[in-house]
């Protein structure tokens, strides 16, 4: 026995109708798990949005060769409501387990750092002033060379000119000497 083309779209569209099911309890599953705020719940109805107009699209490309039928609709609606209503308590069970394990498990792996993260919130106000005190100390001996090299500099300077003036005194002195003679 040969199946038609459109009993086999029609399977097939059943089959995408519980896919969006699937995802659908995912974020269902996710919300019984961890209580989420409107926003959030706005922000997750735009991501299944997405996510179920690319699962459609796609399957409707690849599937139907660009040609719609309202028999698929039908389809896919047979496929969501067989799919919540059969298998989706079980689904969403296991999906709340799986978050609790992956919760777990990041929980885990993160531990080094939250510890980390604890000790230092503990000596936040420690850090916080030994930091200021250093910077402070930093910044006045920053200062301090700075203004002995700028005193050097000054003493420095201050040689050079009163040597070029003694120079200049000197040669002064020496040709007045020579016009003399």
């Amino acid at each position: 026995m040969v199946l038609s083309s459109q009993t086999i779209d029609f399977i097939q569209f059943i089959i995408v109708g519980g896919l969006l099911a699937i995802v659908f309890d995912i974020f269902r599953a996710y919300r019984q798990y961890r209580k989420t705020n409107r926003r959030f719940v706005m922000i997750q109805d735009i991501i299944f949005f997405l996510i179920a107009l690319f699962i459609l699209i796609f399957s409707i490309i690849l599937l139907l060769d660009n040609s719609l039928r309202l028999y698929l609709f039908i389809a896919m609606f047979l496929g969501i409501v067989t799919y919540l209503s059969v298998f989706s308590k079980f689904v969403i069970k296991i999906y709340i387990n799986i978050f609790k394990l992956y919760s777990k498990t990041l929980r885990f792996i993160l531990l080094p750092f939250d510890l980390i993260f604890q000790f230092t919130s503990k000596n936040y106000v420690f850090l916080d002033k030994f930091v200021k005190i250093t910077c402070k100390r930093i910044k006045y001996v920053i200062f301090y060379i700075y203004g002995r090299i700028k005193c050097v500099k000054v003493e420095f300077l201050k040689f050079n000119i009163q040597k070029r003036v003694k120079n200049e005194k000197f040669k002064k002195k020496k040709h007045r000497k020579k016009r003399k003679n």
